[in-house]
């Protein structure tokens, strides 16, 4: 609990904007297990937050995945 205690929680618009992607893009991701999210809240429309460290694991692995795609061709 104390590492999430020192980060800040994201909403979907601002990773969004962070990541320069889409709403729909983020929730996919979400959905998908790509990005981790907390969901506050059990009714439809629950609040939806992000921690900072959610969205440098993803740039993370993300950019390992491509550096490997890269290397394959």
């Amino acid at each position: 609990m104390k590492d999430i205690k020192n980060q800040s929680l994201l909403t979907v618009q601002e990773v969004a904007e962070i990541l320069r992607l889409s709403n729909s893009t983020i929730y996919r991701m979400i959905r998908e297990g790509n990005l981790v999210a907390v969901k506050l809240g059990e009714k439809k429309g629950a609040t939806i937050r992000i921690t900072q460290k959610a969205i440098a694991h993803l740039i993370k692995e993300r950019g390992r995945k491509n550096e490997e795609s890269i290397m394959d061709n």
